[in-house]
């Protein structure tokens, strides 16, 4: 029953425009039972963290991904930050990186296309830099380098952390998110 319903949120969310959705739009009610976009968030999140079923993980992933996608981008900053600093699930928190890179590849192409910076996306700004950054290069304790299971645990986000930072070097050549001036 769950593929079915992941299958058809799926399609319903394929069906409508990007940047449709504001912040002030995560908390409006979509069903009679109180349903917010923020709690179907939470759900899908939870579900393509827990779930043992690969293929439904991969499809509530994708669901998540169409939902940010679905999002202006005050809404996207707030739900990606949110993964980032909120949810317990390691794997998401690593997955979300891949969507903040994918965000920000999108905004870089945009601006690279237009001959003005004015109306850029925000994800080709130094608020990128700002927002995410020290949530993704974050070094809690040392403890990670000595307890074997903890580094374990937090390998795949190291690991997606540095490999963001990398992709800000090599992908802004620009230097729009100001990058440089960060180090």
């Amino acid at each position: 029953m769950a593929d079915k319903t992941l299958l058809v949120l799926l399609y319903l969310a394929e069906r409508n425009e990007e940047n449709t959705i504001s912040s002030d739009n995560l908390e409006s009610k979509l069903s009679k039972d109180g349903t917010t976009i923020v709690h179907l968030y939470q759900a899908i999140t939870t579900f393509a963290s827990t779930s043992p079923n690969e293929y439904l993980r991969f499809i509530a992933f994708q669901l998540l991904s169409r939902l940010i996608t679905l999002c202006k981008d005050d809404a996207k900053i707030f739900l990606l930050k949110e993964l980032l600093t909120s949810c317990p699930f390691e794997t998401m928190k690593s997955a979300a990186i891949g969507i903040v890179k994918d965000n920000i590849a999108q905004g870089l192409n945009k601006a690279y296309k237009r001959k003005s910076a004015d109306k850029s996306s925000i994800f080709a700004s130094r608020v990128i830099v700002d927002t995410f950054l020290p949530h993704i290069l974050r070094f809690e304790s040392s403890s990670v380098l000595v307890n074997e299971k903890e580094f374990s645990e937090k390998h795949g986000f190291i690991m997606q952390g540095l490999n963001f930072y990398i992709f800000l070097l090599m992908r802004d050549e620009k230097n729009l998110v100001r990058i440089y001036f960060t180090i």
